[in-house]
């Protein structure tokens, strides 16, 4: 009877054990199931068709270059981690006051321009945004600082037309979803908005660089995109200089012969003043026989905080493109700048603009 009963125990136990294990097997793979799905919802396809493994938390943001910092700073600047460059003090005006000195960090952009690797990771940024053109060049950029940064690396898209794609994009990967597609549709709208005008009436534009005027960026370069899509024609159609640096020198014989009817000159910040050809091109009699200056149509590009036609090559380049169609197409184009701008600075910047923010914004831009 014992041997009965002790039997009956030891089958009880073996039945127990080996569910038991079976549980824990099944315990096991339904865990190992959970972290593979939890692993692969982290992996995203970039703008440029690159997997990458993104972290569970992201609070700290790095751009590599200008166009970056400004699309981040733009969806929460509460998660840049710094600055590419050092804002001047005319640049700060139009910043809130707590993000005006994050640090200096620097960057992969510019002619001769290449990120500090000890200084960028000691922001400790869970992730770096690289916005740029797409192509092999910046996909490999991309590639090797994520190698030498060991910081995940995602690339989106600067072109104008993909703005509300590239905001769509980043608010997916940051968790940002519905600020961008906030921000993404004011792009798209402004783009879509814009005057369709036929090309034999397109007016003709010269785009002015340097202190002397004379410098210039060809209908080719991705810096004339703002120019494109308001309809004008640059009177400059290509250039020998491929650099994608830009500058592209041009005579004052050939500017005479191209005649443009409205002129926008460029402006930098140097030494405390905002500056540009303006002053030469109005004033220089040897420009007098051009029909923008005898039309007295030459204007300054707004400048600050971020110029509103070019550099960077980012969503501060919107507003500029409401800022031109008006210039160029008053009768088919009713835009309320002054309304505009303070809108646009507000959304995008975080910044209330004053009426006499406003006029010095657009001073010399009507």
């Amino acid at each position: 009877m014992k041997k009965k009963i002790f039997s009956l125990i030891l089958s009880i136990v073996f039945i127990i054990t080996l569910f038991t294990g079976c549980g824990s097997k099944q315990d096991e793979t339904v865990s190992k199931n959970v972290e593979t799905k939890k692993a692969e919802s982290n992996v995203i396809k970039d703008m440029a068709g690159r997997e990458v493994k993104l972290p569970d938390k992201i609070e700290r943001i790095y751009a590599t270059n200008p166009a970056g910092t400004v699309m981040v700073y733009t969806l929460n600047p509460d998660k840049l981690v710094g600055w590419n460059v050092k804002l001047t003090e005319e640049e700060k005006k139009f910043i809130p006051e707590k993000y005006r000195n994050l640090p200096k960090l620097g960057g992969w952009y510019g002619k001769d321009t290449t990120g500090n690797p000890e200084v960028i990771l000691k922001a400790k940024p869970d992730i770096i945004i690289h916005v740029s053109a797409i192509n092999d060049k910046e996909k490999s950029t991309a590639d090797r600082i994520q190698k030498q940064l060991n910081v995940p690396v995602i690339i989106g898209d600067n072109s104008l037309l993909n703005a509300d794609k590239t905001y769509e994009f980043l608010g997916k990967a940051l968790k940002e979803g519905e600020r961008a597609k906030k921000l993404g549709d004011y792009c798209r709208k402004t783009i879509d908005e814009t005057a369709k005008i036929p090309e034999d009436k397109r007016v003709k534009v010269y785009y002015a660089e340097g202190l002397n005027g004379l410098e210039t960026e060809p209908k080719d370069s991705e810096r004339n995109e703002v120019l494109q899509i308001a309809g004008g024609e640059n009177v400059v159609k290509s250039s020998s200089n491929k650099s994608s640096y830009g500058n592209t020198q041009i005579s004052l014989e050939q500017l005479i012969a191209l005649n443009p009817e409205v002129i926008i000159t460029r402006a930098v910040i140097e030494n405390g003043k905002i500056n540009s050809a303006y002053e030469n091109i109005v004033n220089n009699k040897d420009w007098k026989a051009i029909k923008a200056v005898k039309d007295k149509k030459v204007y300054q590009i707004p400048q600050v905080p971020y110029n509103w036609f070019d550099r960077p090559t980012s969503v501060n380049r919107i507003i500029g493109i409401k800022w031109l169609c008006g210039l160029l197409y008053p009768n088919e184009t009713k835009v309320d700048i002054a309304k505009e701008t303070k809108e646009f600075y507000k959304e995008f910047y975080h910044y209330e603009l004053t009426d006499k923010d406003l006029q010095e914004i657009l001073y010399r831009a009507q």
